[in-house]
């Protein structure tokens, strides 16, 4: 059963939390960016299921390393609100893809129609121009209902394993959500006390793991790991 943590905070407490989240950052939406700097709530979700990264890649229908271009739109995937983002893959070390782009769903968005901020502490939002690895599962259309679909010419993917399915890729090296969670956040202008309660719960995840060690680690190291998993 998936954890759900639910916190809805008042705009008259939001100040506290919140110091200007720069919407026009999470993507090149027009409705996200004609709603200003200040949502009118924020609701924090995390619903992660630890795995190990054996399991985690076993799970997947595909592993990419890939960058993320931007946000397509912003609709409900499984009755959650979600993000679409395009993702120009780069190499696909698991799985099979027959274009170089693909399109991948994040639970967690910010609706700007309804004025709100979407935050999964266990998973922030991925952001156009990051290069990341990305384990991903294959969703069918019904799975997505709401508020902006419309008609894209790609194949779709979940990101669905919150930290345990995602890393990033800085400088040709790789590292867990674990160790970037606080640059991530930074970049969305939330209150340092905000950043500093997901970086601890992402570590509270990691912190142990396998995952802990994938700090820095080369690019080429890590897909080999990755593919001598396949032969497990």
């Amino acid at each position: 059963m998936r954890k759900v943590l639910l916190i809805c905070v008042l705009l008259a407490a939001l100040t506290t939390l919140i110091t200007g989240v720069y919407l026009e950052k999470l993507g090149t939406l027009k409705e996200l960016q004609e709603y200003g700097q200040l949502p009118m709530a924020l609701v924090i979700v995390d619903y992660a299921k630890p795995v190990s990264l054996a399991e985690a890649y076993r799970q997947a229908d595909l592993v990419v390393v890939g960058r993320v271009l931007g946000i397509e739109r912003v609709s409900t995937f499984s009755k959650m609100p979600a993000m679409c983002l395009t993702v120009e893959v780069e190499l696909v070390i698991k799985g099979l893809v027959t274009t170089n782009r693909i399109a991948v769903w994040q639970t967690g968005s910010c609706i700007g129609r309804f004025g709100v901020f979407f935050l999964r502490l266990d998973d922030p939002p991925l952001m156009p121009g990051e290069r990341v690895i990305l384990f991903l599962r294959e969703v069918e259309p019904e799975s997505i209902s709401g508020m902006e679909i419309v008609s894209v010419p790609l194949h779709e993917y979940e990101l669905f394993l919150g930290p345990f399915g995602r890393f990033e890729v800085i400088d040709g090296k790789v590292y867990s959500l674990m160790h970037v969670t606080e640059e991530l956040l930074k970049s969305l202008s939330l209150n340092p006390k905000l950043i500093d309660a997901a970086k601890n719960h992402v570590e509270s995840w990691l912190k142990g793991s396998e995952y802990e060690r994938i700090k820095g680690v080369t690019l080429e190291e890590f897909i080999a790991m990755l593919k001598s998993l396949d032969e497990h």
